[in-house]
């Protein structure tokens, strides 16, 4: 795990000290019984049968799952009654986080808040879905 952990933080480009101040919380996360099961669950037999509208949304900074590997995807396997909103924000990453002075995909403990726009877009797309 600790090896998979550290390949990880190498393609997010994680910087020495946050890998330090990460690493193990992130390893003790990834080997708890409870993410075995999310990591390994596949979504894919049960994706087709979605048919209450859905907003997916992904970053552009996002490291940790590509909008250019993965929203492909989706449209293809939906179900034709599906309706779905498929948005990827400019500059944002993979949780939606802000912190003053740091670029996206730079985190640090105690200084983030939900991105704006991620709570801009959400709210928009609920006005959206409740307009007569």
């Amino acid at each position: 795990m600790a090896a998979g952990v550290d390949h990880l933080f190498e393609l997010a480009r994680a910087t020495p000290e946050e890998i330090a101040e990460n690493k193990p919380g992130f390893v003790d996360r990834m080997a708890s019984p409870e993410m075995q099961v999310w990591l390994s669950h596949d979504p894919a037999p049960v994706f087709g049968q979605i048919t209450d509208p859905t907003l997916w949304v992904w970053g552009d900074a996002d490291s940790l799952t590509s909008p250019l590997q993965n929203l492909p995807v989706f449209p293809c396997g939906k179900n034709p009654a599906a309706e779905m909103t498929f948005i990827v924000l400019p500059h944002e990453d993979h949780f939606f986080l802000r912190g003053e002075g740091l670029a996206p995909g730079q985190h640090r403990a105690g200084a983030m808040s939900l991105s704006p726009a991620i709570v801009k877009t959400l709210g928009d797309w609920i006005a959206a879905l409740t307009v007569d």
